[in-house]
């Protein structure tokens, strides 16, 4: 078990991983802040509270939806990873989606205050404790091997090899994929029955 952990870390390669993953980080973080001034600068307040019920309904969102919601990201940018211009792409993914995370955050902070933090973190918390750690993963490996397979194409890396998408590569994958799984499980039986008591009882929607 033990070796199997050494293998998804890929000890060998960790500084370039950290130093990806330090840049993936960046790119969520400037996606927040942008969703964040957005949402407080344009971000209507009657139009908004027109809309919770989409907010309330994310809560109850069926199934595939769920899936979708989980899987969608991760998903990109594996493929990215297979991608020659795959580096350029994947971080516009992570800006776009902390942008939406902090937009729909802070417009339910503007509205509620400390109790659209309260119901933010109901809907959230769940997709932000297991998901985005995977995104974070796969778009960092993704990154790695992307930019790899352009050296290659310009001419300026190594022949292609087993180094680019190596068995940890694919443990890592597996490992998220898991992690994904799960996550999407526990929104499904636990997000709507707390979201629902959080808006009824803090913010009495």
């Amino acid at each position: 078990m033990y070796r199997i952990f050494l293998k998804i870390l890929d000890i060998q390669s960790r500084r370039s991983y950290q130093i990806v993953s330090f840049f993936i980080g960046f790119c969520f973080l400037l996606g927040a802040l942008a969703g964040s001034f957005f949402a407080s600068a344009f971000g209507g307040g009657d139009i908004s509270i027109e809309n919770m019920d989409a907010y309330i309904s994310v809560s109850r969102a069926p199934i595939i939806s769920v899936l979708v919601s989980f899987f969608s990201y991760p998903l990109i940018v594996f493929i990215c990873g297979f991608c020659v211009f795959g580096a350029a792409i994947i971080p516009i993914i992570i800006i776009f989606r902390g942008f939406l995370l902090s937009f729909a955050v802070t417009m339910l902070v503007r509205l509620f205050g400390g109790g659209g933090l309260l119901f933010s973190l109901s809907l959230f918390a769940i997709y932000c404790i297991t998901a985005l750690p995977c995104l974070f993963i796969l778009s960092s490996q993704a990154m790695i091997s992307a930019s790899s397979l352009f050296s290659v194409a310009c001419g300026k890396g190594r022949k292609l090899s087993e180094q680019i998408f190596s068995k940890s590569y694919f443990l890592r994958t597996l490992f998220c994929a898991g992690i994904l799984i799960a996550g999407a499980l526990l929104e499904i039986f636990m997000t709507p029955y707390v979201s629902e008591l959080v808006a009824r009882n803090v913010i009495g929607i």
